[in-house]
């Protein structure tokens, strides 16, 4: 893998959208001393390995110091900003995905929106991965026959650096059985329940203490729990269905149109309609660019 800063930027086909793991962008950077850059919101997630120098990277609200061999994996759709430091600025590789399925498999393994972690000490082939991604990527480009094998790399990549968060890893943090039932419960039945009562009578709690211990294992309320099911669902049907929008409100457990238009554009920051067109439009099978 060349050392010279690379950027790779192409546009997954039909397929990739709406059935694999496809990447959006991915290179390698050799950040200037000033370097600093910041960002409210993006849809997609990003994988970055500090390859030599040292920067931060602001999650949420709260810098977190990068160094030569560490490995940050991170929910782009939180405000983030980088920033490089001026006596030795960093240089990385990284590769930014996104996937239907990424938020379901992420929220299997942590509750965080950030992963972070010396690559010495992570997943055995973590890196290797990563430049076989930006390799396949960089020489083949993203035509039909390189799409599946490439969504098995960020399929790898994931695991690997969601392994390391505390869910699954060599010490799996285990979940109470009643809060499982629970949980098990919603994970069937999230189309049709209506009052979250339903799952804390599963965990035999009462409701607010339901609440609270759901939160603290999973990090997430019952109702959000389920409302990023539903709007999973709902994409899913926007991709894959042409049936119009107010039916697919209705298919996805939302208890009228208003309600999934609102709760869909605080998740994903735009309309159900514009998600459908940005994801839907024909996209030609080019072999994308290749910026230095």
């Amino acid at each position: 893998m060349t050392s010279v800063s690379y950027e790779r930027v192409f546009t997954p086909g039909d397929f990739a959208r709406a059935h694999l793991f496809f990447p959006l962008l991915g290179g390698y950077d050799e950040a200037d001393p000033l370097f600093s850059f910041e960002r409210g919101h993006y849809p997609a997630y990003e994988l970055l390995l500090i390859e030599r120098g040292r920067g931060s990277i602001k999650h949420g609200g709260v810098w977190i110091p990068l160094t030569e061999g560490d490995c940050l994996l991170h929910d782009m759709r939180v405000p983030h900003a980088y920033r490089a430091d001026a006596s030795d600025p960093f240089a990385m590789y990284y590769i930014v995905m996104d996937g239907l399925d990424i938020e379901p498999l992420w929220r299997r393994f942590t509750s965080a929106t950030h992963v972070v972690f010396a690559s010495a000490d992570g997943p055995v082939g973590m890196k290797d991965t990563l430049l076989q991604a930006l390799r396949l990527l960089r020489e083949d480009g993203m035509t039909a026959d390189a799409e599946i094998p490439l969504s098995a790399l960020l399929y790898r990549l994931l695991v690997q650096a969601l392994s390391h968060s505390g869910g699954y890893g060599d010490s799996p943090a285990r979940k109470p059985e009643v809060l499982e039932k629970a949980r098990a419960f919603l994970d069937t039945e999230y189309l049709t329940v209506r009052q979250i009562r339903e799952a804390a009578d599963r965990a035999n709690m009462s409701l607010y203490h339901f609440i609270r211990q759901f939160r603290r294992h999973y990090g997430t309320t019952p109702k959000e729990y389920v409302l990023h099911k539903r709007i999973h669902h709902a994409k899913r049907l926007l991709l894959r269905t042409e049936s119009p929008i107010a039916d697919i409100a209705e298919a996805s457990g939302f208890p009228s149109y208003n309600a999934f238009l609102h709760s869909f554009l605080r998740t994903e920051r735009q309309s159900p309609g514009e998600y459908r067109k940005q994801w839907q439009k024909k996209s030609p099978k080019s072999e994308g660019e290749i910026i230095t």
